[in-house]
């Protein structure tokens, strides 16, 4: 068998039983089809390469452009990013990335992620190699774009709705770049095909229709993806997890999140789960048993606002997660501002929301404005999925978990926006253990799992008791 490479898809000259041996090899356990796995022409996404090495190790390979490794050492990579000294795994996940052109580099929230972009695009930079960073949130282009420049990076542009400013080194979002594919935006088309590098923050997002149709546009021969969960389930590898290794390429390293708490760069989380009982459903559809379990019970509610309370009594400043804005945010902002809470509502919008005088009022507002809100007020955040990830936020000292859910990857993105590293060496965290719906307690018990796969402590409370307060 014999692999013609390209940058984004390969060619295959195989025998027809090898062709159909390695279409049956990317068809997994569970009937899931890879999409971009290996086409009816024998067409294969060129991140995929290396999978169908380890399985036949004979395989030619012929490279007609090869995309030269990079070999820094770690003084040189170090001098790369200038406002922090960098941690060993981040040298190493830099290191890593030029040596190899392409890949994915897994690290915790908190561990810092950003530096390793820092240091890559600061590279490529330095050498006339345009750099594409890509995001999928106006805040995260703009926190990416600002951080960039602090590093000291010159000609940083960004390129959104409303702001098409690219440059040497560009800053994203996927959602404009697929709007502008989808309308024949020359400016945006030129963008995905000029650029040397890509980077993809929160990559795991990429099987979406919009980042894949976007990595498959971008024509860069260096490819990187960053995430501090690169796949939802770790132990069970599915076909969105092909597609991202088939657009960006293999795993380069995967930092453990007990890893980075033994070594004390992050904090313990320590997990309290409430168990709550009220609030049940009949429905077998999972939505509406979201709706009538979760969103809409008046008792788990309550028991998240006087967590909350609890919380802000022992001087925290709380991050509470929800998945529905209008109907389970809304509500509960107002609920603890009632109780005498001071709290925001961040929306996906950039939109923040707050009550005044029993009245709501908003604003728009950039990433910088909203950290300087957070900054320099004493109040909790309520926070839409927005929040969930990338956003460098420091200032919270407890997360709550209020949306449910089985995700563990949504479960640690939303846990490391308090794991940034403060004066204190653990991080209260509120989950429920809903036992109101099969559904429910079959989400609970794998959040449970999740934390005893992660070293987290954990503590069942049951409902109505009050939880320890941690920092007595």
């Amino acid at each position: 068998m014999r692999i013609r490479v390209g940058t984004v898809v390969s060619q295959l000259d195989a025998e027809g039983w090898e062709l159909q041996g390695l279409k049956e090899l990317f068809t997994l356990e569970d009937g899931e089809t890879l999409e971009y796995g290996v086409g009816q022409d024998g067409e294969i996404l060129t991140g995929l390469i290396s999978l169908i090495q380890a399985v036949h190790p004979d395989t030619e390979v012929d490279d007609p452009a090869p995309t030269p490794p990079i070999h820094l050492s770690d003084n040189e990579v170090k001098a790369l990013v200038t406002q922090v000294d960098l941690y060993d795994f981040q040298v190493l996940a830099i290191q890593k990335a030029l040596v190899q052109t392409r890949g994915l580099i897994e690290i915790p929230t908190g561990g810092g992620k950003t530096e390793v972009a820092i240091g890559l695009a600061n590279y490529f930079s330095r050498m006339g190699s345009p750099v594409l960073f890509l995001s999928g949130s106006r805040y995260l282009t703009e926190q990416a774009a600002e951080r960039f420049r602090e590093n000291g990076m010159q000609g940083v542009g960004l390129f959104y709705e409303g702001e098409h400013n690219p440059s040497l080194v560009t800053c994203a979002t996927v959602q404009t770049l697929y709007s502008g594919i989808k309308q024949g935006d020359e400016e945006a088309v030129a963008l995905l095909r000029t650029a040397s590098v890509v980077i993809g923050d929160e990559i795991h997002h990429l099987p979406s229709t919009q980042w894949a149709t976007v990595c498959k546009w971008c024509h860069a021969s260096y490819r990187y993806g960053i995430s501090a969960t690169l796949f939802n389930d770790p132990e069970k590898l599915v076909a969105r997890d092909l597609l991202l290794v088939g657009l960006l390429g293999p795993v380069l390293l995967q930092v453990p999140l007990h890893v980075l708490v033994e070594r004390g760069i992050l904090p313990q989380p320590l997990v309290y789960m409430i168990r709550v009982k009220q609030g049940g459903s009949s429905s077998k559809d999972w939505h509406t048993v979201q709706k009538e379990c979760i969103v809409h019970n008046s008792a788990r509610n309550s028991l998240a606002v006087q967590a909350c309370r609890d919380l802000v009594d022992d001087g925290d400043r709380i991050l509470v997660c929800v998945n529905e804005v209008e109907e389970h945010g809304f509500p509960l902002l107002q609920s603890m501002s009632e109780v005498g809470i001071p709290s925001i509502l961040v929306t996906g919008g950039s939109k923040v929301y707050w009550y005044t005088a029993g009245e709501r009022q908003g604003e728009e507002m950039d990433v910088t404005q909203l950290r300087e809100l957070i900054r320099m007020g004493e109040m909790s955040v309520i926070a839409s999925p927005v929040l969930n990830e990338g956003v460098n936020v420091p200032e919270f000292s407890a997360v709550l978990l209020l949306a449910g859910g089985k995700s563990s990857r949504m479960v640690l993105q939303r846990m490391g926006r308090g794991m940034r590293k403060k004066a204190r060496n653990f991080l209260p965290v509120i989950d429920f253990w809903d036992e109101q719906h099969y559904y429910t307690k079959s989400h609970s018990s794998k959040r449970y799992m999740l934390y005893q796969r992660e070293r987290i402590l954990i503590q069942v409370v049951e409902e109505g008791e009050r939880f320890p307060l941690w920092s007595k």
